[in-house]
Parts: C-alpha cells; sequence; structure tokens
C-alpha cells in the first residue's frame, strides 16, 4: 500500500512535463511559422533552382540580392534561410541586402545576377525593379501571389503541385536563357511574343 502512496504523485508530475513539453513543441512551432509564411519558404527552396537554371556564356559566382521595402524580423531570418540554403546548393554564391530603389547602386559596386523579392513592392516599386533587371539581364524572382503577372521573371505556381512559373513576356525582353528542361517543367505566363 505504501508504495501506491508514493507512484501516485510521480504520475500528475510527469503528465505536467509531458504537457509542457507539447505546449512548447506547439507554441515554439507556430511561432516560428508565424514569421516566414509557407509561400516565402518555398520560394527560399526554389529561388537556386531558378540561379541554377540560367544559361550563361561565361561561368562566374551569382550575386543574389534580397529586396526588401522594411527592415525586420522576418527579413532577417529570410536572409538566414537563404544564405544557409545557397551554401548548401551553391556555394559560390554571394547573398547581400538591398531596399527596393536602391538596386542601381548596388549594382554599380558589384553586378547583381539575381533579385529575390523579399515583401510585397508597390505598382510602381515592380515597375521600377523590372526595368532595372530586364535592362541589366537579372533574373527577378517572388514567391508572392500576382507578382509573376505584373513583370517579374519568376515565382511559384500553386495548383494541385508546386512549379516554377515564369513570365516568357519578361524572360523575352531581359535576354536571359534558362535550360531547356527547366522552361518544360515551369508554368509559363504570357506569350513571349513581342508586345
Amino acid at each position: 500500500m505504501s508504495d501506491s502512496k508514493h507512484a501516485a504523485p510521480h504520475k500528475p508530475i510527469r503528465r505536467r512535463w509531458i504537457w509542457a513539453l507539447l505546449l512548447l513543441v506547439c507554441f515554439g512551432s507556430l511561432q516560428a511559422n508565424s514569421v516566414i509564411g509557407p509561400r516565402l519558404r518555398v520560394g527560399i527552396n526554389l529561388f537556386p533552382a531558378f540561379l541554377a537554371a540560367r544559361m550563361q556564356s561565361e561561368q562566374r559566382p551569382d550575386h543574389a540580392v534580397v529586396v526588401f521595402v522594411e527592415m525586420n524580423r522576418e527579413i532577417e531570418q529570410i536572409v538566414d534561410l537563404l544564405e544557409d540554403r545557397l551554401r548548401r546548393s551553391m556555394p559560390d554564391t554571394t547573398l547581400s541586402l538591398a531596399k527596393a530603389g536602391t538596386l542601381a547602386a548596388v549594382h554599380r559596386n558589384r553586378p547583381i545576377t539575381a533579385l529575390f523579392i523579399a515583401q510585397h513592392l508597390s505598382e510602381v516599386e515592380i515597375a521600377e525593379l523590372t526595368r532595372f533587371a530586364d535592362s541589366m539581364q537579372i533574373i527577378s524572382f517572388s514567391p508572392f501571389a500576382g507578382d509573376v503577372e505584373r513583370g517579374i521573371l519568376g515565382g511559384i505556381a500553386v495548383s494541385d503541385r508546386i512549379l516554377p512559373e515564369i513570365n516568357l513576356g519578361t524572360l523575352r525582353r531581359s535576354g536571359i536563357s534558362l535550360k531547356p528542361f527547366f522552361l518544360r517543367v515551369a508554368r509559363h505566363y504570357g506569350s513571349g511574343a513581342a508586345e
């Protein structure tokens, strides 16, 4: 009988620890997922494929730039995740951070090969960014819905599966060449015919 008296208090303590651990795991995963949304996470994973799909006459290390409007914790996490992803898949690629509207100055210091749009841009910002990227043959990529339709070269197509999406008009205007396999597996927006 004395064994059961001593055993009973341990059971509620063990249950409390289990509940505390479950709450910690659930709260921690909710907190981690709330800062960077699922489209951004998919974009971070898909972005290196766009870099690798580029056909270049000369092989040179890529200089990718994360474009933002307002610096915050989300941007810091995006940069950390992109750096990690690029380090594993494309170790020669360097990653920089630039505020929308400052890309020409960044490009003068070190030529940019790709842009990752990390926050929603206004119509004016998108137009300015696409003009700059097209004229300098820079890959522009956005994980946000509707940006490919607004002139960004690459993004994410979500249906029953996730695919890269390419704006064929932007591809033609920019003069960028992508590998045939990548073009075959991607969803296309626009015709690419002269406008």
